[in-house]
């Protein structure tokens, strides 16, 4: 995430937390970590997945789900349904 992406997520979360306003989208990173976090490994994610794969965060109880067309590492091409 860049800067500018962590800062628009901590302005997300005080809007959430200070006047119970939800983000629009949220968007999740498999890797791609920064900094002092750059060289950590998360065991759990397979090998074979993008370093750039990414994935919406849908609100319970929608899930993503890949729309059919367009690059399947890409939250753009999944919807929350």
């Amino acid at each position: 995430m860049t800067e500018a992406g962590e800062k628009a997520a901590d302005l997300s979360v005080v809007a959430l937390e200070e006047h119970g306003k939800a983000p629009g989208n949220v968007t999740a990173k498999a890797r791609g970590a920064r900094g002092a976090l750059a060289n950590l490994v998360n065991t759990e994610l397979s090998a074979s997945w993008s370093a750039n794969r990414t994935r919406p965060l849908c609100v319970y109880p929608k899930v993503a789900r890949y729309n059919g067309t367009g690059d399947v590492e890409s939250a753009s091409s999944f919807s929350c349904k």
